[in-house]
């Protein structure tokens, strides 16, 4: 040690996020909060602009983004909502009560396949990339 103090670099960006963050999520090059009240934002990694958000209503619990980045799926006691990159298509589904089933998904993506496991089903649910679960009704 020579005796001068460390200085440790700058972050690359800062965001203020207004509400406790409950879950973070981070693949590729991009960046997901979620706060306890339900606001999800999703960030560029590298500039930290915010590049999409979403509200679930009842809180959020859990966030987790698709392994190439390219989807989002965010949980809360009162249902889930979905977030596709190409289009910022958002689809929100309100269970309308509180459910221990809603507490945990994940989303993975490939080229050509979305699959989605909600914690209560009995296994995936894959649709095809043309339409990619975002834009299923």
């Amino acid at each position: 040690m020579s005796g001068y103090p460390s200085v440790e670099p700058p972050p690359a960006w800062e965001t203020d996020v207004d509400d406790a963050i409950v879950a973070l999520s981070a693949r590729a090059d991009l960046v997901a909060v979620a706060g306890a009240e339900g606001t999800v934002k999703i960030f560029d990694a590298a500039m930290g602009a915010e590049i999409g958000a979403l509200d679930l209503r009842g809180g959020a619990l859990k966030v987790e983004l698709s392994a190439d980045a390219q989807h989002l799926a965010a949980t809360g006691p009162m249902g889930y909502a979905l977030w596709r990159r190409a289009d910022g298509r958002t689809t929100v589904r309100e269970s309308g009560a509180w459910s221990a089933a809603a507490a945990t998904a994940a989303a993975s993506s490939t080229a050509s396949t979305t699959t989605t496991w909600p914690s209560s089903s009995t296994g995936p649910s894959t649709t095809s990339s043309t339409c990619a679960w975002a834009c299923t009704t």
